[in-house]
């Protein structure tokens, strides 16, 4: 008897509906906000000690190696000693007709989508102290430094029967690191192998930087290292080189250029297009480089930079024009003229001639 009780007992508890008390749907609201509100006050703290991380050295190397293995990842493998079939032909064709295909942006584009897929040998000289190197014979010598594009020897061009510019001497590119960010410089580009190829195989000694004040604020040496003599000298370009700061810059920088102690030296601004363009046509005219081999050198950069803004009516055409209010039957003899109103005396040009002009085999 007391056992069919203590069943009926159990079963009546077991049949007892559970009772769940019931949620306000304004709290349910009011509990979802407040977990929203955490969730995103935790990736804003995140974000904000990221940011502060990025300022500081740790972060600064940890995002030169991320980037710049990321940006050396499109760059080709090799030394680049003979240009891509496209490049060559682009060299090869008079100068209107590369004025009109610096116009079409679908040319353009190819034009420079193939520098990155380049995997030419390497020039088997490199390496060697420069005076041993042997100019290649169809410049532009594009080089190889991962990370860091539109990087070209300016030696090769020739300038008269059995004479050129000599080959690792002075070289060209784009920045080395970006652009200061509140006094803060920018990260590097480089890598632990691009460092390599610039300061032990190229044998840079001076890093002639000619961006502006406020692009290097708070740089105190080269991002290749406390050993490369860093030279911030703010350039000009084009047709904006004559006010007495472009004066004073260009002949700065010319100065540095014919010291042999600061040689190899690497010159560079942004992008390696216009304020490095226009030193080095200058430069160029002044060792007595043809006009259309100037040209060339400074069109050379459209193999990397697919801007449309880079055409010869809104560059290049400016500086020669700007040069025609100096003495001179030709462009060469102009830029002669302007190194020497700069404050330039014609001994140290034949200086720079002598240390920058070779004999060529016959």
């Amino acid at each position: 008897m007391s056992s069919n009780k203590k069943i009926k007992k159990n079963a009546d508890v077991e049949l007892t509906p559970t009772v769940v008390p019931s949620i306000d749907p304004i709290a349910k609201t009011n509990i979802r906000l407040l977990k929203w509100i955490l969730g995103a006050s935790m990736v804003l703290l995140v974000l904000v000690g990221v940011a502060c991380w990025v300022t500081t050295k740790s972060g600064q190397g940890v995002l030169d190696g991320c980037f710049g293995a990321i940006k050396a990842t499109r760059m080709p493998k090799e030394t680049i000693d003979l240009l891509y079939p496209e490049h060559k032909a682009y060299l090869g064709m008079p100068q209107d007709i590369r004025r009109k295909s610096f116009k079409d942006p679908k040319y353009r584009f190819n034009l420079a989508a193939r520098t990155w897929k380049c995997k030419n040998a390497g020039n088997l000289e490199i390496g060697k102290e420069y005076p041993s190197w042997i100019t290649d014979d169809t410049p532009p010598r594009i080089l190889n430094v991962p990370g860091i594009p539109n990087i070209r020897d300016m030696g090769g061009w020739k300038v008269d029967t059995g004479t050129r510019i000599k080959q690792g001497l002075i070289l060209r590119s784009s920045e080395l690191n970006a652009k200061s960010w509140y006094g803060v410089p920018g990260r590097s580009f480089l890598t632990m192998q691009s460092r390599n190829v610039l300061v032990n195989q190229l044998r840079v000694k001076t890093d002639l930087d000619l961006r502006w004040s406020e692009e290097v604020a708070g740089m105190e040496q080269s991002p290749m290292g406390g050993i490369i003599t860093w030279e911030n000298v703010p350039f000009g370009l084009y047709q904006w080189m004559d006010g007495p700061k472009e004066k004073d810059a260009f002949k700065k920088a010319f100065m540095i250029l014919s010291n042999t102690n600061n040689l190899p030296a690497l010159v560079h601004c942004v992008y390696g297009k216009d304020r490095t363009g226009t030193l080095c046509y200058i430069l160029e005219g002044i060792l007595g480089v043809s006009d259309d081999d100037k040209l060339k050198d400074w069109e050379t950069s459209a193999f990397w930079i697919t801007d449309p803004g880079f055409i010869h009516e809104r560059g290049i055409d400016g500086l020669v024009n700007y040069l025609k209010i100096y003495p001179g039957r030709t462009v060469n003899e102009r830029c002669v003229s302007y190194a020497i109103s700069c404050g330039v005396m014609q001994s140290e040009i034949e200086h720079f001639r002598n240390i920058m002009l070779e004999k060529t085999e016959q």
